[in-house]
């Protein structure tokens, strides 16, 4: 009767986070076509169960995965029903997220004013909800599409904040992107000054390099872990078949 009914879509429910967060490793070890496979998989289970708050959340890490594949439009898409979803929920921290991540798919797209207008509504939200990391890394895109036309100084400006944000929270790999974006911001009116952000992006860029030798070695060790949990979901919805 109704509990075996809410078994069973407990059982999906239980089924469709184990799917997101085999997605969410994939996606760190960069296996790029599981993650897909993963995520697609869970939010068909998602949608059958009408569980908005988590199909907002699976659309979420869907963009993400499609915007780093390369697949733009489907990551804009993504990022739109994820955002409808929290908009209409009134989720104002997450509306944020989704603001900025169709921003990214639109700059990759070419949509530049799109982009421009949906990371100038989100980073006021990010600096409500102090949100310092969403923040410094719209600050960046922002940067990086007014130097592309050509408004140095307010991207400059923008640099700067990502730059001491990303020093002060020991994220290199986006603060080498802010001290590259500085470089460039200030080249022709400031070369002194830029001078000195190109040394800093390069000793940054070297310490990198041996952090991402790092980074390979615990990579294999996901792999292991994921192909090990990969193999447990197939043994059990097997068994679940033979029951």
């Amino acid at each position: 009767g109704s509990l075996d009914t809410e078994r069973r879509m407990n059982d999906k429910s239980r089924i469709s986070s184990s799917l997101n967060s085999l997605a969410g490793i994939c996606l760190v070890a960069k296996q790029l076509d599981d993650a897909e496979r993963y995520i697609d998989e869970a939010l068909h289970i998602r949608k059958r169960l009408k569980d908005s708050t988590r199909i907002a959340i699976q659309y979420g890490m869907s963009s993400e995965i499609h915007h780093i594949m390369g697949k733009e439009r489907q990551a804009l898409d993504d990022a739109r029903q994820a955002y409808a979803i929290d908009s209409a929920r009134g989720n104002t921290a997450k509306v944020g997220i989704r603001l900025a991540q169709m921003a990214s798919a639109e700059a990759k797209l070419g949509r530049l004013a799109q982009a421009e207008s949906h990371l100038r509504e989100a980073m006021p939200i990010f600096a409500k909800t102090g949100n310092a990391t969403s923040l410094a890394v719209c600050q960046n895109q922002m940067g990086e599409m007014l130097n592309q036309r050509g408004a140095h100084e307010e991207a400059a400006d923008y640099f700067r904040r990502a730059a001491e944000s990303f020093a002060q929270l020991r994220d290199l790999y986006n603060e080498s992107r802010a001290q590259r974006g500085l470089y460039e911001a200030l080249k022709n009116s400031n070369p002194k000054q830029a001078a000195i952000h190109m040394g800093r992006y390069a000793s940054l860029k070297d310490s990198i390099y041996h952090h991402d030798m790092e980074q390979a070695v615990s990579q294999y060790k996901v792999k292991y872990e994921t192909e090990k949990l990969a193999l447990q979901h197939k043994r059990e919805s097997m068994a679940k078949r033979v029951n």
